[in-house]
């Protein structure tokens, strides 16, 4: 579960980029044994010398909620603090009292988001960067999950107290996380172990916590320091692992299904502590990545459409007319709550490219006719599948010349639901 909220916080771009954000304050406290949830609770705990980081946090943030101006002259002198998350919990706790929208605050720059695509290898065949967007605040899953009658789908304030469960056992060994932005990329080409999976992090964490977690959960990871980075390996016969942590804002990830396989470890510290990495995917892929407005992008993917999609017949039917592609996520003109998805692929021959945007449609037409089905055999279950019809009734693509075109819309929260279709199998 720790990683479904990872990917909650991915695919949300709107929901929250902090974990503690999905945490409310009276289950922590109930799981902490803090009888009375008051100001004076909360002050004694920023008081105490033995409160831990988390604990401090989620003080900071009660006394915002609780939204007692007897609070301010606690959280005014932490405004400033140096400690990770303080400060801005403590702004975002004052503009509540004050009954002001919090400051949303965008740290990572797009100087940062470049020179994270400049660390993807030159022979990548697919590349993506998401940027996420700062929540207001806690998130309200009782606003944001359907309400099914009884006996027929799970239970709502179970669905939450399930996830609250494992959402505060995560917390308890990592601390809190903030995500600014993904960046991923990897050569997908002739099987899966030929080329090495990038993934690069960047937000907020406690790198120290997140080793000794790892540790304790497999104690062959191994550890070392290169200068101020650290690094964890993880070398078995069938996969190849790495960690690189430069410092507490930065993660790079590498991943091979190989485990002879010889991971990049030691270019990748080097070029991340001298900042000097160079753009160097290939003119395809380079093609590509210059096509997108990367200032308003919320989330982008390119790829040049690697051979070993064509090894399926129904992937090189849909495929198979295309040299490269691209898909741009961004905020949706006419409502704040939706993004807006588009994507493009470049084809050799346009009767191939009208072919396959026939079969593509086709398949949507299906899924739109079997999620209707689904919901006629199972009334009670629209509120969970509505939000699915809405998103695939939006879906378009058409034939433009040699170029497949096509875009949708999407709720900025959707990603809320993944961890209940994990857990429940919807």
């Amino acid at each position: 579960m720790g990683i479904e909220f990872l990917l909650v916080m991915m695919l949300g771009m709107g929901t929250g980029n902090d974990l503690l954000d999905y945490m409310s304050s009276d289950y922590y406290w109930q799981m902490q044994g803090v009888a009375a949830v008051n100001a004076q609770a909360m002050s004694d705990i920023l008081d105490d010398n033995t409160a831990d980081a988390t604990q401090r946090l989620m003080a900071i943030r009660t006394l915002g909620e609780l939204g007692d101006d007897a609070a301010l002259g606690k959280l005014e002198p932490l405004v400033d603090s140096n400690e990770p998350f303080v400060g801005i919990y403590a702004r975002r706790s004052i503009a509540w009292i004050k009954g002001a929208d919090p400051e949303l605050l965008t740290p990572v720059t797009a100087e940062d988001l470049a020179k994270d695509v400049a660390l993807l290898p030159p022979d990548s065949t697919m590349a993506a960067q998401l940027s996420m967007k700062p929540g207001m605040g806690p998130i309200d899953w009782n606003a944001l999950l359907p309400d099914f009658p009884q006996g027929a789908g799970p239970n709502k304030q179970e669905m939450i107290a399930e996830v609250s469960r494992e959402l505060y056992q995560l917390i308890e060994m990592i601390g809190n996380v903030r995500l600014d932005s993904i960046t991923f990329g990897t050569n997908f080409n002739q099987d899966d172990d030929d080329g090495t999976i990038y993934l690069i992090a960047r937000g907020e964490y406690d790198r120290f916590r997140v080793i000794d977690l790892l540790q304790q959960e497999d104690d062959e990871f191994k550890g070392y320091s290169v200068g101020d980075t650290e690094v964890l390996v993880l070398q078995e016969e069938w996969q190849s692992v790495a960690f690189v942590m430069p410092t507490d804002q930065m993660l790079v990830f590498l991943f091979n299904a190989d485990g002879q396989r010889q991971l990049p470890i030691d270019e990748v510290v080097d070029l991340v502590e001298n900042g000097d990495a160079q753009l160097a995917l290939d003119a395809e892929m380079l093609g590509q990545y210059e096509k997108i407005d990367t200032q308003s992008a919320r989330a982008w993917f390119i790829t040049s459409v690697p051979p070993v999609l064509m090894q399926d017949n129904e992937f090189e039917e849909i495929f198979g007319p295309l040299e490269a592609a691209r898909i741009v996520a961004t905020d949706a003109e006419d409502g704040k709550d939706l993004i807006e998805i588009q994507w493009v692929g470049e084809g050799k021959d346009e009767a191939e490219v009208a072919a396959a945007v026939e079969v593509l449609n086709g398949y949507l037409d299906e899924g739109r006719a079997g999620i209707r089905e689904e919901i006629a055999r199972e009334p009670e279950m629209r509120a969970m599948f509505e939000p699915f019809v809405e998103m695939m009734d939006s879906m378009r693509l058409t034939a433009d010349g040699k170029n497949m075109t096509g875009g949708m819309l999407v709720p900025a929260n959707m990603g809320i639901m993944m961890p209940m279709i994990m857990m429940y199998g919807f």
